[in-house]
């Protein structure tokens, strides 16, 4: 605790007071300045380095993909794309994200020669580049350069940046994996560009077809209306009006666009498989559907309303070069320096920013982190050690969020002097000028203002960019194969009652590159037998569980449901036929009807009252406000969780399954409403599969299973596997015993 404290002091102390007088400021100033002028310099990779390369910059959609991102960004440097989905998968990339281990063996998938090496920062310069370090011990990044004081990295969160010696001997860990191409690497050509996939979308759709095209029409009139004043010509006139109408047309394009993609997402994510839906974070998930909002709303809102302005500006140049072509040149040369001033500083200051960010948002999820459990805070008297980590946390962010300012304010100096002394420049220069009339002044003026909506324009593509991009990367997803199974219907009928399960040499695992976690397992199932599959944890219980579900699919062999594969049985089957309860099953946030029937309006009040009964959750349905069509909030929280679990229960027996997998779904309830869940469940007459993590509730199980690392090493009846002493039912036994 004094630890803590100390160092949430240190923090808040290394901040200084952020209302200093102005007086005091000016040494900072200079040195802010002078730290301007070496970062000028320090922004681009050196010519006259020998160790340097030049990556394409990609963003990471989830925070737990910088591995899959960063070879993704070496393989595209190569000249390889590969979707960002399927180095996920090889990289066995989850919610805990990956390792160097799994990034090594999947970049040899893809035909590179990857090495991991342990080097310090002098032996670092001997690396073939591009190179991916870990940073920080939770982050992998790309680097690119090195110099003597500096490193250029791409990092899959932030983009491209430059950082110092000190904070790279910071966060660099040690760890540093080459990759380069070996005889059997094959360039597969580039990643498709943001513009082309929108293109693309642009393209689907007659209506969108349509709007596009009277859009592109009102652009052009937009150009030709700017020469109006110029190229005065009366048939011109009727195209004013067209021009007129680009913004309303642009925004009925834009909503268009957006139904087209939100409804293609939308079908896209109920499509998922299980182990991708896995693999991300639910919210993230969701929040692609609202990156089209956002998309739409850029393109709608600024880039739209932008290109007639910077079309106009094209034809302004052209027009200032014919009138008087000494002072376009001049107010070329000086846009193209106030633009190329303001984008170096830009960038400049963009290595600056995500310092302030990683810092707001560590500050952030820390009075998140301490908020969200106030029972332990306040138990533990934490108080105040939290406000002490937070107001250190934050003073730091201020501090850097404040010099940045400072250093923005210093630096929009030379575009501003450029910006405002070109038309007092063209004016002098056109008071002595011939040929100089009004057109050039008003040439001038337009396009200073078209340059500046140029400049919204190129930061709104930015993040429309990351969105299309992102929205791209769902649509690359590959879709559940189960739900176009029904295309492949069996000829065999399905059989009502209790399924028998038949598992046939199957092997599966996670993550492609590394040794299946099942391998060669074969397993029979009679008709209406109760099996319990047991083992230590990572044995692959739950695995072999989903395999059944059809929740995963098997790398090699099949499972067959009544002598039927899973793959050959129509959607409608296998949810009629199959009913898996796991523990922590979230409910919907709908009535209470909704989420017993499923949504299946055919299901009567009488079947459902009959279940609850059974399932022992009607009373406590009948103490709710509305009863049944009470609404439920966010994953069930207004009831217990032992009577969630009774309330799934419930779901399950109105659905009557002919195969039911039960993974610890009894775990929250007392004992004696557990007994009488287990006697209601052998009176639906199903075959039943459980998934034991405590050896006393399958004691009465036909036949018990024991996995350990994906095989099975034992089969038997209860007291057929007590008689085996030293086996590992009976080491489980006594593991259990012990923990009690």
């Amino acid at each position: 605790m004094a630890i803590f404290r100390s160092r949430a002091v240190d923090a808040a102390n290394q901040a200084e007071t952020l209302d200093t007088p102005l007086v005091l400021l000016r040494p900072q100033l200079r040195q802010r300045f002078n730290s301007n002028l070496r970062l000028w310099r320090d922004l681009s990779i050196p010519q006259n380095s020998n160790h340097q390369v030049w990556t394409e910059e990609q963003i990471q959609h989830d925070p737990t993909e910088c591995a899959a991102v960063s070879l993704s960004i070496i393989l595209r440097y190569h000249g390889s794309y590969q979707p960002i989905s399927t180095i996920r998968h090889a990289c066995g990339v989850s919610r805990d994200g990956s390792n160097a281990a799994n990034l090594v063996c999947s970049a040899r998938t893809f035909g590179m020669n990857a090495k991991g090496y342990k080097k310090g920062l002098k032996t670092l310069q001997t690396v073939s580049l591009p190179a991916v370090v870990f940073w920080n011990f939770d982050h992998f990044l790309v680097l690119e350069g090195i110099d003597e004081q500096r490193f250029w990295i791409n990092d899959p969160a932030t983009g491209r940046r430059c950082v110092e010696l000190e904070e790279f001997d910071r966060c660099y860990t040690g760890v540093v994996i080459t990759m380069q191409p070996d005889p059997s690497f094959e360039p597969t050509g580039k990643a498709p560009h943001a513009v082309q996939q929108l293109g693309a979308w642009l393209k689907r759709g007659s209506k969108v077809k349509r709007w596009g095209f009277l859009l592109m029409l009102g652009i052009s009139a937009g150009v030709l209306s700017q020469t109006t004043r110029v190229l005065v010509e009366p048939g011109l006139w009727p195209f004013i009006g067209l021009a007129l109408a680009v913004v309303p047309l642009g925004q009925v394009l834009s909503r268009e666009l957006e139904r087209q993609l939100r409804r293609e997402l939308q079908e896209q994510l109920i499509s998922l498989p299980d182990w991708i839906l896995q693999q991300h974070f639910s919210h993230e998930l969701a929040g692609r559907l609202e990156r089209v909002s956002a998309l739409c709303e850029q393109l709608r809102l600024r880039i739209g309303q932008s290109l007639p302005l910077v079309l106009g500006m094209a034809v302004w140049t052209v027009v200032l070069l014919v009138q008087n072509t000494f002072l376009g040149l001049i107010v070329i040369g000086g846009l193209s320096l106030w633009t190329a001033v303001k984008q170096r500083n830009e960038s400049m200051n963009s290595s600056r920013d995500v310092r302030s960010r990683i810092s707001m948002n560590s500050a952030g999820l820390t009075l998140q982190a301490g908020l969200k459990d106030p029972e332990t805070l306040k138990a533990s008297a934490l108080e105040q050690d939290l406000f002490l980590r937070w107001s250190g946390l934050d003073a730091i962010a201020t501090r850097q969020r404040q010099n940045l300012s400072y250093s923005r304010e210093l630096q929009d100096w030379v575009p501003q002097i450029v910006y405002w002394s070109l038309p007092v420049l063209v004016w002098s220069v056109a008071s002595h000028t011939a040929n100089a009339g009004l057109t050039v002044i008003i040439g001038t003026m337009g396009l200073c203002l078209a340059l500046q909506q140029l400049q919204e324009m190129w930061k709104a593509w930015g993040a429309s960019k990351r969105a299309i991009l992102a929205i791209r990367d769902l649509q690359e997803q590959p879709r559940d194969p189960l739900l176009s199974a029904g295309q492949h219907q069996s000829n065999i009928p399905f059989e009502t009652g209790p399924a028998s399960v038949s598992v046939e040499g199957v092997d599966f695992g996670y993550i492609p590159v590394l040794p299946p976690l099942i391998q060669e397992l074969s397993l029979s199932v009679d008709k209406g037998q109760k099996i319990a599959l047991v083992g230590g944890s990572g044995s692959g219980k739950i695995t072999l569980a989903r395999l059944m579900a059809g929740l995963v699919q098997p790398n090699k062999g099949v499972v067959k449901i009544n002598g039927i594969p899973l793959l050959e049985m129509t959607q409608q089957e296998r949810s009629q036929a199959i009913a898996m309860l796991q523990q922590g099953m979230p409910l919907f946030s709908a009535t209470v009807r909704d989420n017993l029937t499923l949504f299946n309006s055919a299901i009567s009040d009488g079947e459902i009252q009959a279940a609850c009964e059974t399932a022992a959750i009607w009373e406590r349905l009948q103490q709710l406000p509305q009863g049944l069509n009470t609404t439920l909030g966010v994953n069930g929280q207004d009831l217990s969780g032992g009577e969630q679990q009774r309330l799934q229960l419930a779901q399950v027996l109105l659905q009557r399954p002919s195969l039911l997998i039960l993974d610890e779904a009894t775990s929250a309830l007392e004992a004696q409403t557990e007994a009488r869940i287990e006697q209601a469940i052998q009176g639906l007459h199903c075959t039943q599969i459980v998934v034991a993590h405590r050896l006393s509730t399958v004691r009465d199980a036909d036949v018990i299973i024991v996995l350990d690392h994906g095989k099975i090493v034992q089969r038997g009846c209860h007291d057929a596997l007590l008689k085996e002493e030293g086996s590992h039912y009976c080491n489980l036994l006594l593991l259990e015993d012990a923990n009690l």
